[in-house]
């Protein structure tokens, strides 16, 4: 695909158009006949057009006045006028090849969906979902902390980014799941683990506090992970909780931003994580530190028989508990967590 007679065409296609970003955007004004923007004669157009760097990326523009974005494709470029037989063939074969190639990579037996999550648009709704985790933990996260740690605020950036066809087919329930929900990517990034950030009654299917939805047909784990490097040649700590907030909770409110592994169970037992962690990722030797709810699903016998499925019954466990009075979790923030720490073996 030739990016540059693409930026080329579109330049002298499109009304009020310059180069932003350093070459990697097109500013232009709205193309959605509806906006206020589309009929502006002079000053500084809203809508954004990108231009990939590379033949794994797709064409995404966005108005930032009017909210109409998505992905560029032929018929997108017919409506706006911008007519090139031979550039609609091969930005079709580009956009297809792109979607029929999201799984590429395999490590260690895990297979990794490719996803770009690096798009947030910026408006009142993103900016009051990350309000809503800075207040729940009482930190204070910026976006490019939100990309970097895998997590995903609006459902629909990611789809459009991705070029991703929604694995449920009403987008009345995919506008719900991106207004209502923030989420975590997982492990192979094949799921995002939502957790409800509204008191909004909403669809009975989904009117639930945590949802797992999976984003490709073919998806692996549910587990979410904090992205990070480990040194194998030193002792690892691998620390697991049950839910993502937990976990973040872990990570920055009581380990400081400590290397180690740090996981989300996501509904899977502790047994299978430490097992999967192990066996996948050759790790020789690793303390565990698990940080469960105080319910039934978390007391010292109920985590002592899930580790008796662990493959070696040598490595050193501590139990971390949360004894600040009203709170059954991590997920909280630093001054609502009492860490009391148990050796369990």
């Amino acid at each position: 695909m030739d990016w540059n007679y693409y930026r080329d065409l579109l330049i002298s296609n499109l009304p009020g158009s310059k180069l932003a970003s350093g070459g990697t955007e097109i500013i232009c004004y709205c193309q959605n006949t509806s906006c206020d923007d589309h009929y502006k004669t002079s000053g500084n157009g809203h809508m954004y057009i990108s231009i990939p760097q590379s033949d794994e990326e797709v064409s995404k523009f966005n108005c930032f006045k009017c909210g109409y974005k998505g992905v560029v494709t032929h018929e997108v470029l017919n409506q706006w006028g911008v007519t090139d037989k031979d550039l609609y063939i091969n930005l079709s074969k580009h956009n297809q090849s792109i979607k029929n190639s999201h799984k590429k990579k395999v490590v260690q037996g895990i297979d990794y969906y490719y996803i770009n999550n690096n798009y947030i648009t910026l408006c009142d709704l993103s900016e009051y979902k990350l309000n809503y985790i800075n207040n729940r933990l009482g930190t204070n996260l910026q976006y490019q902390d939100i990309i970097d740690f895998k997590i995903c605020l609006n459902l629909i950036d990611l789809l459009n980014t991705n070029n991703i066809t929604a694995t449920t087919r009403d987008q009345r329930i995919i506008n719900s799941l991106n207004d209502n929900f923030l989420g975590f990517i997982s492990l192979d990034n094949s799921y995002i683990n939502f957790r409800k950030v509204t008191d909004n009654t909403l669809h009975e299917s989904i009117d639930k506090r945590y949802i797992n939805y999976q984003i490709f047909k073919n998806a692996g784990r549910k587990n979410y992970i904090i992205p990070m490097s480990i040194n194998t040649n030193s002792l690892i700590k691998l620390h697991i909780s049950e839910g993502p907030f937990d976990i973040l909770s872990v990570f920055l409110n009581c380990s400081n931003r400590e290397p180690g592994i740090y996981v989300a169970a996501t509904g899977n037992s502790y047994s299978d994580i430490i097992n999967f962690i192990l066996t996948n990722y050759m790790i020789p030797y690793c303390e565990i530190h698990i940080y469960p709810d105080n319910d039934k699903f978390g007391t010292n016998d109920y985590i002592k028989k899930q580790l008796n499925e662990i493959y070696d019954p040598y490595l050193p466990v501590y139990i971390h508990r949360n004894d600040y009075t009203g709170e059954k979790d991590f997920g909280v923030s630093k001054n609502k967590i009492l860490e009391k720490i148990i050796k369990l073996k």
